[in-house]
């Protein structure tokens, strides 16, 4: 009959507009946890550039200017592990190939 017909197309309608807010509302939490996420790694990156650095100026005095930005430009923890090892045992900042 007519009103069955329009029931399922009414139940239909209420199952998509669902099914799209609660899409919406994964897609939200989803894109929050990823940007807590990044924040927590880009955080925890420019700690170790921050404690490079300072290990390194403690070591060896003022850094020139393009070993800081060198230092502040690497992505890689583990480079800057790499690096940091280099400067507790090096002799001078070419030790460390800065």
């Amino acid at each position: 009959t007519s009103w069955e017909k329009r029931a399922r197309e009414e139940g239909v309608e209420r199952g998509i507009e669902q099914g799209i807010e609660q899409g919406i509302e994964q897609g939200i939490e989803r894109g929050i946890e990823q940007g807590i996420e990044q924040g927590i790694e880009q955080g925890l990156l420019e700690g170790e550039q921050r404690m490079l650095l300072r290990m390194l100026e403690t070591r060896f005095g003022s850094l020139p200017v393009n070993s800081v930005k060198f230092i502040r430009s690497l992505t890689d923890s583990n480079k800057i592990e790499e690096l940091f090892q280099k400067g507790l045992k090096g002799d001078s900042l070419e030790d460390v190939c800065l």
